[in-house]
């Protein structure tokens, strides 16, 4: 426990045994920064690593070590995303020359560092071999975002441009000058400038001075928009996607340029989307700069979105509980504390009520309370951002928050202790959309809750890039997800029933497959991670792990009904790891046959062949039909099976004499309860032959 030597010392420790606990990341093992802190999965191993000019390799306990060969030529805000679709994160960036000339010039370079993989892991820069590092003149490109806008399968991405600055104050140059930003887009063999082309250019949008860049598909057609940030007294953009490569500004009919007050809008450096009321759809936040007696925008705006069919959106600040600052900033929606609605954290740049920042916590109904000092996360002194991620992969979002204070610099996390509810945690891997999985939408359905999150590549903060690809969903007290459904960005859709809650799960993209080899590594305590790469050879429908401890000894199932498009799973085992093992099954068996090697199938003829019985399952309307003939008196099971595998209703067990029978089976379970939409599987077994139906309800 640490001791601050304060006058509030007795009360930091106090309010850190409710929830936080500070550490500085040089206990960590991280020991210079030189770059914009990010974190991601840098090497592809599964576990979320440190960047800041260097990779630091996560352990998966959140200590980490620093990759030499991985260190970059520089830059400024960076945004992470695989632009080649070859596995491992690139890094975008620009370079800014400031000229001494009246006016001051500023030129700057877009950059692209492309991460070389193993086993250096090397950023390159390949930025003139992909069209780009070419001098934008008089421009000071501000934020960063990937995004997959015309859903080709490419990373594309938006560079906000803030202002022109004169080097002589007096010069008769307008000090609020604000440039166009510009939209690239990936061809597959380098980036075109696709700003005019797109629309982006248009209504005088290209005179602003922008400043963070947000993405979220905020109107829930699939495809991505953008609302941009933008400062000096000007109205905010959004930017709605129209499905055809070019976008409109929609920011006066939504109701989000800000308040127009005295001839002037407000000051905004940056914004974050989230669905802070579990209705589906996204919401947003934007903390205002507002210095006292200045014309413009005054107050912050807590944005609900109101859906279809306007999509407009309904101001809740006021109401909200939450209080202004002078320089707001750096907004973050994470669900802190796994109770199932998005919290948010922003700060105070400087002014009043001084420079800090702020965790709300989300009580539901528009209200929001302030646990800081409570959780033990209140610093006071400068800070510029804060970034959530869960470091070392308990399920707990930590947070990285530097901050400067009587003259000193704080380099810290503060690690989540706390218990909290259920989660769940994803990675996503796109096949036939981007790699990255930038702009995938994932709902989780437990009961009465209804969680939603959009993989977005930058937090569009103004300050840095806060792109983390793991979704993590706070579940409260629920045990298990009754249905999760995730939407890729080319449009297709995976529907998952019956997953258990407080586990890392990574999502592929397209058909399921049976495994080809089984990987694992040690998180550390108890806590082992599971990977494997699938084979085309035909699908699947989930996958099972197994292990003995002696090639004597029988197998036992260690987790089962692993969703059938994964391909890593995390584990709770007590160490030492004995002899393991995966399984997929084609479908739902009640009794799944043992591994026989490294790498099993569990299911050794095809179950939907067709077979020698008589054997007809009719459509879902309210009733089921499930007919059958006998030449003979026979012994009978017919059972029902949902995704997971598990035995759900038993119509028939017993003798049944010759001819034709038809049982009926209503959609429920044996206690009479209706079961949820989705895949079922009606299994006939007939003197030991066995014929397999699908069928889905939809309620």
């Amino acid at each position: 426990m640490k001791r601050v030597v304060t006058a509030f010392g007795i009360l930091a420790i106090l309010v850190y045994a409710q929830g936080f606990e500070e550490v500085d990341i040089a206990e960590l093992g991280i020991d210079e920064l030189a770059g914009s802190v990010s974190f991601l999965d840098y090497n592809g191993d599964g576990r979320i690593d440190f960047w800041a000019g260097y990779a630091y390799l996560n352990d998966g306990e959140g200590n980490f070590t620093k990759l030499e060969t991985s260190k970059w030529g520089g830059g400024e805000i960076v945004c992470w995303g695989d632009y080649n679709n070859d596995g491992y994160p690139d890094a975008l960036t620009c370079r800014t020359v400031w000229i001494d000339t009246t006016p001051r010039k500023d030129t700057c370079f877009i950059l692209l560092y492309e991460n070389s993989g193993p086993p250096d892991y090397v950023l390159v820069d390949v930025s003139e071999d992909v069209g780009l590092g070419f001098p934008i003149l008089d421009r000071d490109l501000n934020d960063p975002a990937w995004l997959d806008y015309d859903a080709d399968g490419l990373l594309d991405f938006y560079y906000s441009s803030y202002e022109f600055v004169p080097l002589n104050s007096e010069e008769d140059y307008p000090y609020w000058s604000g440039h166009e930003d510009y939209l690239f887009h990936n061809t597959g063999s380098g980036f075109e400038d696709a700003s005019e082309a797109a629309g982006i250019r248009e209504g005088g949008t290209d005179t602003l001075c922008a400043r963070g860049v947000s993405v979220g598909d905020y109107d829930s057609d699939g495809d991505v928009d953008i609302f941009v940030s933008v400062y000096r007294l000007q109205p905010n953009i959004l930017w709605r996607n129209n499905g055809n490569g070019t976008f409109t500004n929609v920011a006066e009919e939504a109701g989000v340029m800000g308040i127009f007050s005295e001839d002037y809008y407000g000051h905004n450096i940056g914004a974050a989307w989230g669905d802070y009321n579990n209705d589906g759809y996204l919401d947003l936040f934007t903390p205002i700069t507002h210095h006292p007696t200045y014309p413009g925008d005054y107050t912050s705006h807590l944005w609900a979105n109101d859906g279809p069919p306007e999509w407009g959106f309904t101001d809740h600040f006021a109401e909200s509980g939450m209080n202004n600052s002078e320089i707001g900033s750096a907004p973050v929606w994470t669900d802190y504390d796994n109770d199932g609605d998005l919290d948010l954290y922003w700060l105070n740049l400087y002014g009043s009520p001084g420079k800090q920042g702020w965790l709300y916590r989300n009580d539901g109904d528009n209200q929001f309370t302030d646990v800081t000092l409570k959780v033990g996360i209140k610093t006071w002194g400068s800070k510029s951002y804060v970034l959530w991620v869960d470091i070392n992969q308990d399920g707990k979002m930590d947070v990285y928050a530097p901050y400067s204070y009587s003259g000193e610099t704080h380099k810290v996390f503060f690690i989540n202790t706390a218990e909290r509810g259920h989660w769940l945690q994803l990675d996503f891997e796109g096949r036939e959309s981007n790699r990255s999985g930038i702009g995938t939408r994932v709902w989780a359905y437990c009961g009465d809750l209804m969680v939603i999150r959009e993989a977005a590549p930058s937090n569009g903060n103004g300050y840095g890039s806060m792109f983390i690809a793991r979704q993590h969903l706070g579940l409260a007290d629920h045990e298990m997800i009754d249905s999760l459904i995730i939407r890729w960005p080319r449009g297709r859709i995976d529907r998952i029933r019956s997953l258990a809650a407080d586990h890392l799960i990574g999502m592929v993209e397209g058909p399921p497959s049976a495994p080809a080899r089984l990987t694992y590594s040690w998180l550390g305590g108890d806590s082992y991670y599971f990977a494997w790469i699938p084979s085309p050879e035909r699908d699947v429908a989930g996958y099972r792990l197994w292990q003995r401890f002696g090639s004597a000894d029988p197998w036992h199932i260690i987790a089962d009904a692993i969703p059938a498009c994964s391909t890593r799973y995390t584990v709770m085992l007590e160490p030492p790891l004995a002899e393991v093992s995966i399984t997929a099954y084609d479908y739902c068996e009640e009794d799944a046959e043992s591994p026989h090697s490294p790498v099993a199938t569990g299911v050794e003829e095809d179950p939907f062949a067709p077979s020698g019985l008589n054997f007809e399952v009719g459509s879902f309307s309210r009733i089921i039909p499930c007919r059958f003939s006998l030449p003979t008196i026979s012994d009978v099971s017919l059972e029902i099976y949902d995704p997971a595998g598990r035995r759900v209703r038993v119509l028939a067990s017993g003798q049944y004499h010759a001819g034709t029978h038809e049982l009926r089976w209503p959609g429920t379970d044996e206690e009479g309860r209706a079961l949820g939409s989705g895949v079922y599987f009606v299994r006939l077994v007939v003197d030991g032959e066995k014929a397999i139906a699908r069928k889905t309800i939809l309620r």
